[in-house]
């Protein structure tokens, strides 16, 4: 899991590559997704997303949003839960 880290897109072919599943509006919806996604057996984090540039208010509304990803052997899993889930 050493390479889930590296915030790679869906360009590599390696197994342990991260894939961004989704931006959600804030924080707190990234947060809800990933307590799902981890409730089922998948690793996940978020990043802001954006320039690098920290955007966020105190409220923890950012400009660009927040993306959210998993390891690309668990996207298609992970999308059927978010689907069912409707989040």
């Amino acid at each position: 899991m050493g390479a889930f880290f590296k915030h790679k897109e869906k360009d590599s072919a390696s197994g342990d590559d991260c894939v961004k599943l989704c931006n959600v509006h804030d924080i707190i919806e990234a947060e809800r997704m990933i307590e799902l996604l981890k409730e089922n057996g998948i690793a996940a984090f978020s990043q802001e997303s954006g320039d690098g540039v920290s955007v966020y208010s105190t409220a923890g509304f950012g400009l660009y949003g927040v993306d959210v990803f998993v390891e690309a052997k668990n996207e298609e899993q992970a999308r059927k839960l978010i689907d069912a889930e409707g989040i």
